[in-house]
């Protein structure tokens, strides 16, 4: 698992809605100011790269 996924879903929950990754991003480094971008976008997590699309702004 990675380092922060738990407390990525941790901000997901908090925020109480579909949030972008910018704003997840902004609820992590509030606990975690040297926190990079880069571990909150979906590709890091496991199981990536079996991103579905279905057409329009929806994915």
């Amino acid at each position: 698992m990675p380092k922060y996924a738990e407390e990525i879903l941790a901000a997901v929950t908090e925020l109480q809605q579909h949030p972008t990754a910018e704003q997840v991003f902004l609820e992590m480094k509030r606990e975690h100011p040297s926190i990079a971008l880069d571990p909150v976008y979906l590709p890091r997590l496991p199981g990536a790269g079996k991103r579905q699309s279905y057409g329009g702004e929806v994915s």
